[in-house]
């Protein structure tokens, strides 16, 4: 006979045991017998060795189920997190915007607009170095973005489109050296004309046309309305005027109002027209 068929019998043997004292110790009332005053104490020396080892693998399994209970209330916790980060970032990204268009009206506020319309761009690549000379955003012809259309931020004027595709467009800003704008002094008394160029990192630099014109440091100035870019943006504040005796022209120093360091969304101004025909 083998191991098993062993612990077969023995385990009948014990379950008979039991059924007998069982029914030994039913009946109730009257005195006890020494049967049933045996079979009582063997019950019950069963029935602990039923409950120690119910204990017993009660000890081991509880922790393994209450693992699994955890894990399931930490996805869902998770899941939860990952939908409250989601909603939190959107929630992020929409006061962006409207910090945006807040900062963007203010730019508007320094210029002549009427007849454009804006086109929100983000900045998806830059030239290598620090400044922002070129750079590329993401909307193009299809948006309505071509060559010549001025750009902006919330500060002022940036640069001009230089090359569109049909969902990019590089940016040249008025800091690199092929850069040009014709600007006016923002003075209500004086409204004197003039050039600045790009081509320094830490500022434009200009000239009046009329030598005779009043201005100083300090005073900010705006695109003139003459050539490609919109009447009233705001380019920079003159941070020098520099007067030499035998030049026409007098010169000056610009420090520009947009930081070429960190440039991350624009604006592009769109003729109204070409808004309506799309």
């Amino acid at each position: 006979m083998n191991e098993f068929k062993k612990k077969k019998i023995m385990a009948a043997f014990a379950v008979l045991l039991l059924l007998f004292l069982i029914i030994a110790t039913f009946g109730g009332g009257g005195e006890i017998s020494p049967i049933e005053n045996f079979a009582g104490k063997n019950i019950a020396v069963i029935q602990r060795g039923f409950t120690v080892g119910a204990d017993f693998f009660g000890n081991i399994f509880n922790p393994v189920a209450n693992i699994w209970r955890l894990d399931k209330i930490n996805k869902e916790l998770e899941l939860e997190n990952q939908e409250l980060r989601r909603k939190l970032i959107a929630a992020t990204l929409s006061q962006k915007e409207m910090e945006d268009l807040s900062e963007m009206k203010k730019a508007l506020n320094y210029a002549q607009v009427n007849g454009y319309d804006f086109l929100t761009c983000d900045v998806v690549s830059k030239d290598p170095g620090t400044w922002f000379n070129m750079f590329m955003i993401n909307k193009g012809t299809n948006d309505g973005v071509y060559k010549e259309q001025a750009v902006i931020n919330g500060d002022g004027l940036i640069g001009i489109v230089y090359e569109a595709g049909k969902d990019w467009a590089k940016v040249v800003s008025i800091i690199d050296n092929r850069s040009s704008v014709s600007f006016k002094l923002l003075d209500e008394k004086d409204f004197s004309i003039g050039i600045v160029e790009g081509g320094t990192e830490r500022g434009l630099s200009g000239y009046l046309f009329d030598p005779k014109a009043e201005v100083y440091a300090g005073q900010e100035i705006i695109t003139s309305g003459l050539g490609i870019y919109p009447e009233g943006l705001l380019i920079g504040t003159v941070s020098d005027v520099i007067i030499e005796k035998n030049e026409l022209l007098k010169k000056i120093k610009v420090e520009q109002v947009v930081d070429f360091k960190t440039i991350n969304r624009v604006m592009v101004l769109l003729p109204a027209e070409e808004v309506e025909a799309q």
